[in-house]
C-alpha cells in the first residue's frame, strides 16, 4: 500500500511539473505604446511561437488594435486599424501600428486583441496565448494628461491604487522606483492624480512608473497643461 502511494505521489508530482513546464512555454506577447514627436503613437507587440508547443487554432487569423480615452466613462474601445494584422501560424511575429490620435493632451488606452476572420474577439488560453497582454497606455505629448487617479493602499511589497469611482480609471500597482516616496500617501483617503507610464501583464495587472503627481479630489476635472512651468507637480 505504501509503495502504491509513493508511485501515485510521484505520478502526481510529475504531472504538476509537466504542467508547470508547459505553462512556462506558452505563447506570449506584450504590448507597448510610445508617443512620437510628430504627434503619432506607435503601438507595438510581438508574438513568440515556441517550438514544441504549437498554438494551432486556425480560426485565429490576426490582430486588431482598439483605443479609448483613459478615464472617460463615455469613451468605449474602438477599432483603429483598417485591416487585420495577419497572423502567420507557427511563426514568431512582430508588428507596429502607427496611430494618429484625434487630439493632443489626452491619455489613451490601447488593447491589442486576437480576432477571427469576422473580427470577433477570441479569448485563447494555453498554449496559444497563456501569457499574452494587449493593454498599453500612451499620451501625446508624453505625461501631459493623467494616466489614472485615486487613493493608495499599502500592500507591503508595493502600493496599490484604487481608482476614483467618479471616473473610469484603471487600477495600478506602483513599481519599486515610485513606492518609497509615495508610501506616506497610502492612507486610503488622499486622492492623487498620476502622470506616468505603465507596463501590463495578465497575472499582476499594470504597474505604474510615476513621472509626477498631484493631490486632487475625485471629482476634480483634469486640466490640459501646455507649460511644464505651470504644472504644480510634487516631484518629477
Amino acid at each position: 500500500m505504501n509503495a502504491r502511494r509513493v508511485v501515485l505521489a510521484c505520478a502526481v508530482s510529475f504531472a504538476m511539473m509537466a504542467a508547470t513546464v508547459a505553462l512556462a512555454h506558452a505563447g506570449s506577447y506584450d504590448t507597448s505604446a510610445i508617443p512620437n514627436p510628430d504627434g503619432t503613437i506607435s503601438v507595438q507587440w510581438a508574438y513568440a511561437e515556441l517550438a514544441g508547443y504549437p498554438s494551432g487554432h486556425p480560426e485565429w487569423v490576426g490582430y486588431d488594435v482598439l483605443r479609448r480615452t483613459t478615464g472617460d466613462c463615455a469613451s468605449t474601445f474602438q477599432r483603429v486599424n483598417d485591416t487585420i494584422f495577419p497572423r502567420i501560424m507557427g511563426q514568431d511575429q512582430s508588428y507596429t501600428f502607427l496611430d494618429t490620435p484625434p487630439g493632443g493632451g489626452i491619455e489613451y488606452e490601447y488593447d491589442v486583441i486576437q480576432v477571427d476572420v469576422d473580427r470577433n474577439r477570441l479569448f485563447l488560453g494555453f498554449p496559444e496565448c497563456d501569457l499574452c497582454d494587449g493593454q498599453a497606455f500612451a499620451g501625446m505629448p508624453a505625461f501631459a494628461a493623467p494616466i489614472t487617479q485615486g487613493t493608495l493602499s499599502d500592500a507591503t511589497w508595493t502600493l496599490r491604487l484604487q481608482p476614483c469611482v467618479t471616473g473610469c480609471w484603471t487600477p495600478f500597482y506602483l513599481d519599486p522606483s515610485s513606492t518609497q516616496l509615495l508610501r506616506p500617501y497610502a492612507d486610503g483617503s488622499t486622492v492623487l492624480r498620476f502622470y506616468g507610464s505603465s507596463a501590463c501583464d495578465r497575472f499582476e495587472g499594470c504597474s505604474l512608473h510615476v513621472d509626477h503627481f498631484e493631490v486632487v479630489t475625485c471629482d476634480a476635472v483634469p486640466t490640459v497643461r501646455t507649460s511644464w512651468g505651470r504644472l504644480k507637480a510634487i516631484y518629477r
